[in-house]
């Protein structure tokens, strides 16, 4: 059988193979591989901006990207390019222009193309156009590649000097409301709001706000690095009913917001949460993790069957603050209480989750799991992210003493009746740190003991 006759699901697997390069070859061929080759092309693009030092003037600058240039210009002179685009991810810190000397015109972008990116933006961005702002430029796009399935914006990528040019009018924050709708069929959003706390650096609440209004959304992970409540403050009176899957990653969020996040989206399958604590606040804020309120947040989404949670403290301040620990003791930043008993989310498959959070800073050997985590839960992960801190008490053998007697309790129990312990957990992965001194302290005992309680139990070090 001729090669042209293939049906193009069968062509692009034979051509996924072929070098990028060797697309445009593909293309001239004939019709047919031309819209293959142009799927293959443009099916998935990313751009990364990286920084270079620049000897003569002692600083770093971000050089031109040309391939930004053709990749607009190529949208722009022939749509039908855009229908292709369906996962776009734009990485690293963004110029302020696509040219480090903008002029009159855009270098590679003819004045034609900037005519036909003007009159879909409107006339009264022109300006910025042909400056090369990239702000402006991205706005194009999305205005264009209407197929759009996966978007990802770096986490610092709007949050750089230069951002949006403030005081230029039309302001290009206005833009977001007016070219995001065009995505009608974005499903995934991947962005960053980080500005590391700095009042001078803008939070782009607009970006969120806009992507907040698309009902097509199912999966969005963001990192919201920002003192102020006014991230959560978006979701107040806001229904996401085809959310299924949120990653706050890095998010400086305190309970509160985060049940008031949760609130907004009731189809949620997927959580993870993965939060920053100030152990030095200059904001009055208290530099103590509420866990009771965590878990009162928590309750807004019992209905997960995949959960992560992890905490960090870092300082804004003096990274060597010490004091770290419980609440109830003399400690400076840490714990207030425990998040405890998680029975109630009886849907519950999949958790990773620190014993910190769960019983609190301090070690408690009394503990077991199966006191606190649900029995439908098949996977478990104790993580270890607090395990460099002074202090920090839950170490090998203290998580030894988590599992063991759950493990000898299952061992003991009839396959046909498992009533106590967790009946369903298959899987146990401990994260653990190497420089601990009881690393090598009961720890690995626990593998056998699971292989024989039916639980396969995986040993990660971390913190190398």
């Amino acid at each position: 059988m001729a090669i042209r006759r293939f049906s193009v699901e069968l062509l692009r697997m034979i051509f996924s193979d072929v070098d990028t390069k060797d697309y445009l070859a593909i293309a001239l061929t004939c019709h047919q591989f031309a819209v293959v080759a142009a799927h293959l092309l443009y099916h998935t693009v990313e751009f990364e901006w990286a920084k270079a030092w620049d000897d003569e003037n002692r600083k770093f600058y971000i050089p031109p990207y040309p391939q930004f240039n053709l990749f607009v210009r190529s949208l722009l002179e022939n749509h039908t390019f855009a229908a292709h685009v369906k996962n776009l991810r734009f990485l690293g810190e963004r110029p302020g222009s696509l040219d480090p000397n903008p002029t009159a015109s855009v270098r590679g972008l003819s004045p034609a193309s900037i005519h036909r990116a003007a009159a879909l933006l409107g006339h009264e961005y022109r300006k910025s156009l042909c400056e090369g702002n990239v702000e402006a430029w991205i706005h194009v796009i999305f205005c264009l590649c209407t197929e759009l399935r996966c978007l990802q914006l770096g986490h610092t990528f709007f949050h750089e000097d230069g951002f949006v040019w403030r005081d230029r009018w039309p302001p290009l924050l206005d833009l977001w409301s007016r070219s995001l709708p065009n995505l009608r069929r974005l499903e995934t959003v991947d962005l960053g709001c980080d500005n590391g706390g700095d009042p001078d650096k803008p939070r782009n609440n607009s970006l969120i706000a806009s992507v907040l209004r698309l009902n097509t959304l199912n999966t969005m992970r963001i990192k919201y690095r920002d003192s102020a409540p006014s991230f959560s403050m978006l979701f107040q009176d806001l229904v996401l009913p085809n959310l299924t899957t949120l990653d706050l990653y890095q998010c400086q969020l305190r309970e509160a917001g985060l049940g008031q996040i949760l609130c907004a989206l009731p189809s949620l399958v997927n959580l993870s949460v993965y939060l920053l604590y100030d152990a030095n606040p200059t904001d009055g804020r208290s530099p103590f993790v509420d866990c009771e309120s965590l878990r009162s947040a928590l309750e807004n989404a019992s209905q997960v069957r995949k959960l992560k949670l992890g905490i960090e403290f870092f300082c804004g301040t003096a990274m060597d603050v010490a004091g770290g620990g419980d609440y109830a003791s003399d400690a400076n930043w840490g714990f207030k209480g425990a998040l405890g008993n998680l029975k109630t989310f009886t849907r519950l498959d999949l958790l990773e989750i620190s014993p910190t959070i769960l019983f609190g800073w301090r070690a408690n050997h009394a503990a077991r799991i199966s006191q606190v985590i649900p029995d439908s839960v098949t996977t478990l992960t104790l993580s270890a992210e607090l395990w460099d801190w002074d202090d920090y008490q839950w170490g090998p053998i203290a998580i030894e003493h988590l599992m063991k007697e759950d493990f000898e309790r299952l061992i003991m129990t009839p396959a046909m009746d498992r009533a106590q312990g967790n009946p369903n957990l298959r899987s146990v992965t401990i994260h653990v740190c190497p420089f601990q001194d009881d690393y090598d302290q009961g720890m690995w005992d626990l593998r056998p003991l699971g292989y024989d309680a039916g639980v396969s139990v995986n040993i990660e070090e971390v913190g190398l």
